[in-house]
Parts: C-alpha cells; sequence; structure tokens
C-alpha cells in the first residue's frame, strides 16, 4: 500500500522556510490514520498519539506520514503504541 492516493488531502512537501526544521519537528504534524478503513487527517503527532491511546486508532490500523513510503500498521512507528514485553515462561 503506498501512500495517500491522489483523492486524498495535499501532503505536499513543506515550504523551503520550513526545509531546514529538524527531523522530529518535520513528524510533528502531517499523519494521517485509517481507524477502521476510513481514512482521517491530517493530524499532530500528540493528535495521533491520543488516538491511539483512547481506542480509536488500533496497533492495526495503518497510518502514514509523509517521510515514510508507504501506510504502516500503527504497531510499526516507534513510541506510537504501547510495546508489551511477551510473557517469560516459568
Amino acid at each position: 500500500m503506498q501512500g495517500p492516493d491522489p483523492t486524498t488531502p495535499d501532503t505536499a512537501s513543506p515550504d523551503t522556510a520550513s526545509a531546514g526544521a529538524s527531523a522530529e519537528a518535520s513528524m510533528a504534524t502531517g499523519w494521517y490514520a485509517l481507524p477502521g478503513g476510513q481514512m482521517s487527517g491530517p493530524h499532530t503527532w500528540e493528535e495521533l498519539y491520543r488516538m491511539v491511546q483512547d481506542g480509536r486508532v488500533l496497533a492495526n490500523d495503518h497510518v502514514w506520514h509523509s517521510s515514510l513510503p508507504q501506510w504502516v500498521p500503527a504497531a510499526q512507528i516507534p513510541q506510537l503504541v504501547p510495546q508489551i514485553p511477551p510473557v517469560q515462561p516459568d
């Protein structure tokens, strides 16, 4: 699954004035999600994180940002979905 299709909102690169911003700053906005197959966004990182915490976006729901080559499950985005450590057998 590639990034948003042509029917999605404009996800063009930031203008040259903000091109020098750090990677962290550029990741702060422009997130899209497909909870239940319904696209929503753009969202800030904080909004997307809250959506995960509230259960509105699940680990297997796909998310996208212009820094990603394609839509990926939310669980594959570091720091977005809490990782539950595996249970060690006794």
